[in-house]
């Protein structure tokens, strides 16, 4: 699952152009969520986990601030 966010997050930033959004949503991003909920056989914790190490790596290897 997280080589699938990190996927999804990679892609949506090299096709989404922000600079030509228009919109009552500010604009923070291309990708400015990306949620981890438990659903069913995994905890919070757990979620909170994930996003922690996708964020540590979209950081790393997109040079994207979370």
């Amino acid at each position: 699952m997280l080589e699938g966010a990190f996927r999804l997050t990679a892609t949506a930033l090299g096709l989404i152009d922000m600079s030509a959004h228009t919109g009552a949503h500010p604009r923070l991003g291309a990708v400015d969520v990306v949620p981890f909920v438990p659903v069913s056989g995994v905890t919070m914790e757990e979620c909170a986990a994930l996003a922690r190490r996708l964020g540590e790596r979209v950081g790393r290897e997109l040079g994207i601030p979370v």
